[in-house]
């Protein structure tokens, strides 16, 4: 895509109705061209102030009804999730199905009052017409993932979870993750010149993880990974740079232990050095791999996964590609708002 984006482009793409093999060239423009990233962000913005004024109660009954709508409500609905959802629970109200779910925002029993004062008003036809499929409205797009624009009836990876996640627009992390168990070093010795900084106190969800530290000017070093009861199990060449890879895959569901010896300024060092605590990780296991596996290359559906499994920095990585993809999101932003604190290391 070499031409600028046309307003009408930027337009059917929030709509949700921009082809799905013309978004890649999209952003792939976007990164290039600060203009049109920029109009892409303003209009994102527009749309989100847009949705803070929602449809009323009527405007929310005759969409579930039916009702020929146009102007403004048609294209709000288009735009918000929250009236949208709105709807939604309404039909599903008049077709019986039974809905539990709250609306932070809306009323659901002032909603559903305003069914059955409908209804009686139109001598039972709100009950008549309650097969009547929806509204030919198309639903907006809450946001775009790896296949394209996603609403409130796309086909996901653990659909009900993820869907779930973009409608309470806050990510499922445990209360308390556990981190792994670390056992204090003992003797006491200068502080080593280099500090440790990942994977440590946290689980892992690749079996071959990336270890990182600060390095010093002109350094050396070694990497050792133990077994918790600190039995050898590999050792990295000479490196010159603070970050090694494992190259051989670690057994999941287990627990490991590292440590760094570098050479700086004619010393050699060990990190982490007594009296700090020994660096442990945890590899997840085989049948929550299979899970991450299964929801593909979609970034909303690793995002829920990696949350509901307690991690941290692979679903703010899956965030990242979703803020890429979605640039001034209001909901992806949210979703961020909700990832817990980063492990703090002593």
């Amino acid at each position: 895509m070499r031409e600028h984006l046309t307003a009408e482009t930027i337009h059917r793409y929030y709509q949700g109705t921009l082809a799905p093999e013309s978004i890649p060239s999209l952003f792939a423009h976007c990164d290039a061209c600060d203009s049109c990233r920029t109009r892409l962000a303003r209009e994102a913005r527009e749309r989100t102030e847009a949705a803070a004024v929602h449809l009323t109660e009527q405007e929310t009954v005759d969409f579930a009804t039916g009702k020929v709508c146009e102007g403004w409500s048609v294209e709000h609905l288009r735009n918000c999730a929250l009236c949208a959802a709105a709807v939604q629970d309404l039909i599903a109200f008049g077709t019986g199905l039974r809905r539990d779910e709250s609306r932070k925002g809306r009323s659901w029993l002032h909603a559903a009052a305003a069914v059955v004062l409908l209804a009686a008003g139109m001598g039972g036809g709100f009950l008549a017409q309650r097969n009547r499929p929806a509204p030919n409205t198309p639903l907006p797009v809450l946001l775009v993932d790896s296949g394209g624009p996603v609403n409130a009836q796309s086909d996901l990876p653990e659909k009900e979870l993820v869907q779930k996640v973009l409608r309470e627009r806050r990510l499922p992390f445990p209360a308390a993750a556990a981190p792994a168990a670390v056992a204090t070093e003992r003797g006491a010795r200068e502080a080593a010149a280099i500090t440790l900084t990942a994977p440590i106190g946290v689980r892992v969800a690749s079996d071959s993880p990336r270890f990182r530290w600060t390095g010093c000017a002109g350094g050396s070093y070694r990497v050792e990974l133990f077994d918790e009861d600190f039995n050898p199990l590999a050792r990295s060449p000479q490196l010159t740079v603070p970050e090694w890879q494992a190259t051989t895959p670690l057994p999941r569901g287990r627990k490991y232990l590292w440590q760094v010896e570098a050479r700086c300024g004619g010393r050699t060092w060990t990190a982490p050095a007594p009296p700090e605590p020994q660096a442990g990780f945890e590899v997840v296991n085989g049948a929550v791999a299979q899970r991450i596996a299964g929801a593909g290359a979609s970034h909303a559906a690793l995002a829920v996964i990696y949350a509901q499994e307690g991690l941290r920095e692979e679903a703010a990585g899956e965030l990242d590609a979703l803020d890429r993809l979605n640039p001034g999101s209001a909901l992806t932003a949210s979703l961020r708002s909700s990832l817990p604190p980063r492990t703090q290391q002593k």
